[in-house]
């Protein structure tokens, strides 16, 4: 079984980066924190969190477990599963609004939920101000209402990835990076010479890699380490 090992400025982007290596998602991998840096410390001045990642077996029922959607006990644990969705909705939410009433920012928070994920939705005056450069302060408010849910859930694997918006930022980055992206690709086929991007998050670098995957004519690399980790798009 191939294993991997990631380093970034937060678990969570070491995690992106071990998903794009290994081309899965999240709740595919098993993680272990190799290093860590400490709270803020971590996130002020840069010191990188190292993880070693691998995917997860498949887990298989008991067998004569009766697992049909008609049965009692599947009932019960949708419950119990939901029951534990809405706690997790109401710690993340809480906890945030928490931080931005200690940064003294006057806003509210918007709880949408999706099977996948919890968005929580900054607005309010100066909301703007919460996205930092690159979404870097977003980045890091989502990483701790990530890291305090999970410190004080239970930890089963069906936990939901809470995600921090303002102003629709995630979706206006996303459609500027594919937008980047098939310019790049045109210009990359045009020239018939590799083009590099900067410096870019995981995620980032995740969105432009599925952009391009089916796109004829083109591949996508991630080279460099650590925060210097970019993405060459080649001509084939």
């Amino acid at each position: 079984m191939r294993i991997v090992e990631k380093e970034g400025r937060t678990q969570k982007e070491a995690i992106e980066a071990a998903c794009e290596e290994l081309n899965c998602s999240e709740e595919q991998l098993e993680v272990e924190v190799i290093s860590k840096g400490t709270g803020l410390l971590r996130l002020l001045v840069g010191e990188k969190v190292r993880i070693r990642a691998k995917l997860k077996e498949e887990a298989s029922a008991p067998g004569g477990q009766d697992l049909s959607p008609d049965s009692a006990p599947q009932e019960v644990s949708m419950k119990g599963e939901n029951d534990e969705a809405q706690e997790t909705s109401d710690k993340a939410k809480g906890f945030l609004e928490g931080v931005l009433n200690y940064m003294g920012v006057e806003a509210s928070v918007r709880v949408e939920e999706t099977p996948e994920q919890i968005l929580l939705t900054i607005r309010g005056d100066g909301s703007g101000l919460l996205i930092g450069k690159r979404g870097r302060t977003l980045d890091a408010l989502q990483y701790l209402v990530n890291k305090a849910v999970r410190k004080s859930a239970s930890g089963g694997e069906g936990e939901k990835r809470v995600v921090v918006d303002s102003e629709h930022y995630r979706e206006r980055r996303e459609e500027s990076l594919r937008n980047m992206a098939f310019q790049m690709a045109e210009k990359a086929r045009n020239q018939g010479k590799p083009i590099m991007l900067e410096n870019m998050s995981p995620r980032d670098r995740r969105i432009i890699h599925l952009a391009l995957d089916e796109l004829e004519g083109i591949k996508t690399e991630s080279e460099g380490q650590g925060l210097e980790r970019h993405l060459v798009i080649y001509p084939v």
